[in-house]
């Protein structure tokens, strides 16, 4: 942080004096004691519970305390959904925490539901879970969010934990990534020009913020300038060091192996550093090693003899050896890299899998593919077996099941909803906006991973089962349309936004930033935009609040900058962001792969508006049969005014439901189904939905948007099939 800061942090919770929430305060403050105790930092650790104790408008008051704390530990006891106080703050607390003016952490006393911040909007957000799980790494967890250093051994009041054997020695990692910096200072200093495009990285990466970007591109000489970024790089962490050297590769090759030779130095046995940093290890945020899988691994372990009973007794094929195997033991790395919520892999009765089914003649070579995940767990092991070109060709001409473990389903309609359920949690651990996504850098999402993204969203779109059959073209609809459009034709927006004319690209991206901002702010940006003359003063305070809410703003917008400003913002958040990201997943090479979808960008934007469902759009393709009662004739307006009345994200629920996919399908065919305890049902393989007879339109309405929004239901519902 740029600020010194009055307070270590600041608690606020629905209540602070509730019992759940004082125990838990209480116990923090004896821990934060100890460790003064014991560590004797240069400041004493003030802690603030009282959110009550200004006669200040609570507003500014609220805004005051935020900025005056390190940390802002929001505690969730379940009863939020209840609390508009809560969530109003909860909102101004992120947007603080976005503009890097505090540090947003939020501490679960409850079991709240996983997608409760992605409901909210706020899907980069992990809670800490007290209560529901292992304590001890909730409590480890915590000190390393909120102490200025890292505390090896647990001398505090939660479980301990014994300290695992390491060469370590007592200098820390951010420490050695520093000495190694300091040594080439002056030849980084010298030799270095810091360009956009490193700075484009670093911002992306969220090393720099845009005002430390624009300060510094507003330095006049090179070395002041690399000076100056060396010094904010000296102050942060050892992962923002080391990706600082990765970006010296492409145009400092000389350096850049200086440097590295100094890593592997202290990489060594007998060195002073477990710390690589590299393309071929990331440290993630809790300083664990987080090294990157080769694809000599994949392709050698899916060679193996395979053969495993499963507890219900099936034959499964896995791996011999399966605890040992390279396969497994990248398939933990990739779990840890997707997210530090994804549950570790059961070595004994693995739950995901992506397994060759055996000709039977034994050819040698797989004819038919089945990819078996667990609900809830699919972006790390699909990551993983994409991970290779090479076994992403074999699935040409292959007939592919889907599989969810435990559950009776299987086909090409399980596998829709198993991209469909990728791609939803994708975007929730690497994405940020409300109807469309922007993918975002992550430290825990390494080059390769993001090539096999790219490899995952190729297959999915270009699938094609046999010769006789269409492809898929599965795309999913929450990918900016600006950044993909920007991506395959190189800059095409991007060139655009400076002129003065009002060209379709600048139209694009402005409708691409109302959905990434979401209806209440676009309304409100749309209503400024058309008549500003007529904003006065309250409203220019109230939008300038919304938009330092949620970015990062040197300035404030006004009647004489706002187009301008508004048109910046959407290419820093949306094109810049994207723009590493989607250029590892090899986006611009799929106007000649695809060149009726992608050929043009009026062919892009015809797709994607031929693509979003819409509640007309989905009633003219059902097909219903004939209506022998009116009963019946009654179920079927019934269906056809909820489909009216859903929401784009609710359309998007119901046709996952029923085909698999969020994508419009041609035709979806409708049965009657007289049975009250399966009322909705769907065999997604053949578009087929049933819906129950003789129901009241609230009961109708109801339990079926209840079905489809379930998340642990999944597609067709009772065996979906």
């Amino acid at each position: 942080m740029a600020h010194k800061f009055k307070y270590l942090c600041s608690f606020y919770s629905r209540d602070n004096k509730a019992p759940r929430q004082r125990n838990f305060i209480d116990k923090f403050e004896r821990d934060i004691q100890r460790y003064e105790e014991k560590h004797k930092p240069s400041r004493k650790y003030l802690i603030c519970t009282d959110w009550e104790s200004s006669t200040k408008k609570r507003d500014k008051f609220f805004k005051d305390q935020c900025e005056s704390s390190e940390k802002v530990i929001f505690l969730y006891d379940g009863e939020e959904e209840k609390d508009a106080d809560f969530k109003y703050y909860e909102d101004k607390a992120v947007g603080l925490h976005r503009t890097m003016k505090t540090h947003f952490v939020p501490i679960a006393l409850a079991d709240i539901p996983d997608t409760y911040f992605s409901d909210r909007g706020l899907p980069e957000f992990h809670p800490i879970k007290f209560g529901v799980g292992n304590d001890a790494a909730c409590w480890k967890r915590l000190r390393e969010e909120i102490l200025p250093e890292v505390v090896r051994e647990q001398d505090m009041d939660g479980p301990r934990i014994s300290p695992q054997a390491s060469s370590i020695e007592n200098l820390s990692e951010k420490k050695k990534m520093e000495n190694i910096l300091q040594k080439h200072w002056t030849q980084l200093k010298s030799s270095v020009d810091i360009t956009e495009g490193i700075l484009d990285h670093l911002f992306q990466d969220k090393i720099v913020s845009i005002t430390r970007k624009e300060k510094l591109n507003a330095i006049a000489t090179k070395r002041d300038k690399t000076g100056a970024l060396l010094t904010h790089l000296f102050d942060s962490n050892a992962a923002s060091i080391g990706r600082f050297f990765d970006l010296l590769e492409k145009d400092y090759y000389w350096l850049y192996k200086e440097v590295q030779k100094d890593i592997d130095a202290l990489s060594a046995p007998g060195g002073n550093s477990s710390c690589k940093a590299n393309k071929d290890e990331r440290r993630g945020d809790d300083d664990t090693l987080v090294k990157k899988p080769t694809q000599q691994i994949v392709q050698q372990d899916m060679t193996l003899p395979m053969q495993q009973t499963s507890s219900q007794g099936n034959t499964l094929a896995q791996p011999n050896n399966l605890s040992t195997s390279p396969a497994m033991s990248l398939m933990r790395q990739v779990n840890s890299d997707c997210g530090e919520d994804s549950p570790d892999v059961n070595l004994q009765n693995p739950t995901t899998s992506m397994l060759p089914i055996q000709d039977s003649q034994d050819t040698g070579f797989p004819l038919d593919f089945s990819i078996k995940v667990k609900r809830g767990n699919v972006v790390a092991p699909m990551i993983e077996y994409f991970m290779d070109v090479k076994q992403t060709q074999r699935f040409v001409g292959k007939e592919i099941e889907g599989v969810f473990e435990g559950e009776e389903g299987q086909g090409s309609g399980v596998l829709r909803e198993i991209l469909s359920q990728f791609w939803e949690e994708f975007f929730l651990k690497f994405g940020v906006g409300r109807e469309e996504k922007v993918p975002v850098i992550s430290i825990n999402l390494s080059n390769k991973k993001w090539q096999s993204v790219g490899n995952i969203l190729r297959f999915g779109f270009g699938y094609q089962p046999t010769a006789e059959e269409p492809p898929w073209y599965f795309f999913p609809q929450q990918l900016c349309l600006a950044s993909v459009i920007d991506a395959v034709h190189k800059d095409s927006i991007s060139n655009k936004i400076k002129e003065n004319n009002d060209v379709p690209e600048k139209k694009i991206l402005l409708e691409s930033f109302y959905a990434y901002v979401g209806l209440q702010t676009a309304e409100d940006i749309r209503n400024i935009a058309t008549d500003l003359p007529s904003v006065d003063d309250t409203e220019w305070e109230t939008i300038n609040d919304t938009l330092q809410d949620l970015f990062e703003m040197p300035d404030f917008v006004n009647a004489d900058n706002f187009h301008v400003k508004i048109a910046e913002l959407a290419q820093v958040y949306l094109l810049q962001t994207s723009k590493t990201p989607l250029a590892y997943m090899k986006l611009s090479t799929w106007k000649n792969s695809f060149p009726d979808q992608f050929g043009s960008i009026a062919s892009i934007c015809k797709m994607y508006k031929e693509f979003q469902p819409t509640g007309n759009k989905v009633i003219k393709v059902l097909k219903v049969p004939e209506q022998d009662s009116k009963k019946k004739q009654q179920a079927v307006k019934d269906l056809r005014n909820c489909i009216r009345n859903f929401s784009t994200e609710h359309l998007r629920d119901f046709l996952c439901f029923v085909t698999g996919s969020p994508l419009m399908p041609k035709e979806i065919n409708v049965e009657f189904l007289e049975d009250d305890r399966y009322p909705f049902k769907a065999t997604t393989c053949s578009y087929l939905f049933y819906i129950p007879v003789g129901w009241p339109f609230n009961k109708f309405q109801g339990k079926l948007e209840s079905i489809i929004t379930d998340k642990k239901i999944g597609v067709g519902l009772f065996g979906s099939v």
